[in-house]
């Protein structure tokens, strides 16, 4: 499993507090279901370095709108995305979400209400497979919310 970490970084020096929060979540999900995951952390020193690179090579300053593009290309290798509880602070924490919406990705939640929020979402999306005419559709909302979240939350601890 590939795991790309999601969340408000905000900062054009990336803060200690910030790389920490992300590394937390990144030491957690290197070994989630028992086996050994390539975790990209995009407040890595590795991958800032990789972006300085990217626009040295270029000849130009690094923007926003092409950072998270360049941050996008990251995600696009990954099969799976975490999300971390402040993602919806960040446009570009956003942006990546609805990637990973839109392509499919398996998404995981810090925050248990995001968690609860995206089963939802998605039960709604796919409501057709679920919905029939014996049982009340709000009974089998609540039993695919429950069981979703035993899979999509993973609070760091």
């Amino acid at each position: 499993m590939r795991v790309y970490v999601s969340g408000k970084i905000g900062e054009e020096v990336i803060s200690e507090a910030t790389r920490q929060k992300f590394a937390r979540a990144a030491k957690m999900l290197e070994s989630h279901g028992g086996q050994k995951n390539t975790v990209i952390d995009p407040a890595s020193e590795y991958i800032q370095m990789c972006i300085e690179t990217h626009y040295s090579m270029k000849g130009q300053k690094p923007w926003y709108d092409e950072t998270l593009l360049y941050m996008l290309h990251w995600l696009q290798t990954c099969t799976h995305v975490y999300m971390l509880a402040d993602w919806k602070d960040s446009p570009g924490a956003t942006a990546e979400y609805w990637y990973a919406v839109a392509a499919n990705r398996s998404i995981y939640f810090e925050s248990e209400r995001d968690a609860r929020a995206h089963a939802r979402r998605w039960f709604w999306a796919h409501a057709n497979e679920y919905i029939n005419d014996h049982r009340p559709v709000d009974i089998v909302l609540n039993e695919f919310e429950n069981e979703a979240i035993k899979k999509i939350w993973l609070p760091i601890e």
